[in-house]
């Protein structure tokens, strides 16, 4: 009939063979064992949220840019989501649609079987400039919460408390950490902005240092600006007292320095000769004017000069 044969958990020499030489674990998406090719060079904390990742505020991340990376100091406030703290996984750990008794994989294109429930944490955090959401995925979680989401599931089921807000979650409640965040554009400006969450640091000396680094830097740009605002007030206090009360000061010395002009006027003009002090024009008033009169003299020659040692007195 050109058909295959099929045979499920086939007790065969050949079948135990096969599925020995398989990996271990079933939850890599390919039966075949991986190799890396290359390790990956591992950054130390310290230096990843002190030194490679810029800081910022809880409201200067609101004009972030997006793709950009920021390392936040801020407290966790409230659990968003207590109730709906995990979604259901492909393989590939994206989110699954269930579609007729089965699970659809939209990155995988197919249907799948295997799917797994991990976490995704929403929480709301504050620090001394604004609050924010931010959104803490599986990885992240399960150091957090030291248990995977399967776990916790379980347990609750095994409690009766499903439904109810798992007291490891409670737990993340009024802690302070450092958050390595990623800065996205909205895309819906009708809802409010959640930021993911890639890294957190529980280190506290970590954290203290951060904060003692921040503070420092802080302090020394909040001085300098008290220091050029103090400045800025004594110039104009300066300035008003030199408008203000040096008005009179100035006018006297204006009125000093223009009475002595007048005075030193008067005094050159009073002790200048008689004949200096005359209009000498008026003895070269008809040479100036005829000048183009080819029949008057020219100033400097000899009638002009006779002329004018006559009328001299």
């Amino acid at each position: 009939m050109n058909c295959s044969v099929l045979i499920f958990n086939s007790k065969c020499a050949e079948s135990v063979a096969f599925r020995s030489s398989l990996a271990e674990t079933l939850d890599t998406p390919s039966p075949m064992t991986l190799t890396q090719l290359s390790v990956e060079s591992r950054v130390e904390p310290i230096e990843e949220f002190l030194y490679n990742t810029p800081r910022i505020t809880l409201q200067s991340l609101r004009d972030a840019t997006s793709g950009s990376f920021h390392v936040v100091a801020a407290t966790i406030k409230r659990i968003l989501n207590p109730d709906s703290f995990y979604y259901t996984a492909c393989i590939c750990s994206k989110a699954v649609i269930p579609d007729s008794r089965m699970w659809y994989c939209e990155k995988c294109n197919k249907h799948v079987v295997r799917v797994f429930p991990r976490f995704c944490v929403k929480v709301r955090v504050m620090d001394t400039t604004d609050s924010a959401t931010f959104v803490i995925f599986d990885k992240d979680a399960n150091l957090l919460l030291d248990m995977s989401c399967a776990e916790m599931i379980r347990e609750m089921e095994i409690t009766g408390t499903v439904g109810l807000m798992p007291p490891q979650l409670q737990e993340l409640v009024d802690k302070t950490w450092l958050f390595k965040i990623e800065a996205k554009a909205n895309q819906n400006p009708n809802f409010e902005q959640s930021f993911r969450v890639r890294k957190i640091c529980t280190d506290a000396a970590i954290i203290d240092q951060f904060l003692a680094k921040w503070n420092k830097e802080e302090a020394a740009v909040g001085k300098s600006l008290n220091e050029c605002g103090s400045l800025s007030t004594l110039l104009e206090k300066g300035k008003d007292a030199l408008i203000g009360g040096s008005s009179n000061l100035l006018s006297e010395d204006y009125d000093s320095l223009s009475a002595s002009d007048v005075k030193g006027k008067g005094a050159i003009i009073e002790g200048t000769p008689i004949g200096v002090s005359q209009d000498l024009m008026e003895k070269f008033s008809t040479d100036v004017v005829h000048l183009d009169d080819d029949s008057m003299p020219t100033i400097g020659s000899s009638k002009t000069v006779s002329t004018e040692s006559q009328e001299t007195p």
